[in-house]
């Protein structure tokens, strides 16, 4: 099954995370709504993968490209992981 058929078919059976963007693309709307889903899962990497489905199926929706930035950006590790050096003098 390919990103684009789960996307459809998650958004068929009405996913509980919808940010409104400016598309007149119901797959690219799909696919935020999924990245962001999986966003707030904690699954960055898919996440990553559902925002650049929507930038490819709408190339001029800025959220899609927002989107793969934060989920690609750091997370809650990365920030645990950096207090931890802070507090050892290493940084």
């Amino acid at each position: 099954m390919t990103l684009l058929a789960v996307v459809l078919a998650v958004a068929a059976a009405g996913l509980p995370v919808n940010l409104a963007v400016s598309t007149t693309n119901p797959a690219a709307q799909a696919a935020v709504d999924r990245g962001l889903f999986l966003y707030y899962a904690y699954n960055g990497s898919d996440a990553a993968k559902g925002f650049a489905l929507a930038a490819k199926l709408d190339p001029h929706l800025a959220m899609a490209f927002w989107g793969t930035a934060l989920a690609d950006g750091p997370g809650e590790a990365d920030h645990a992981a950096l207090h931890v050096m802070q507090e050892r003098g290493r940084v």
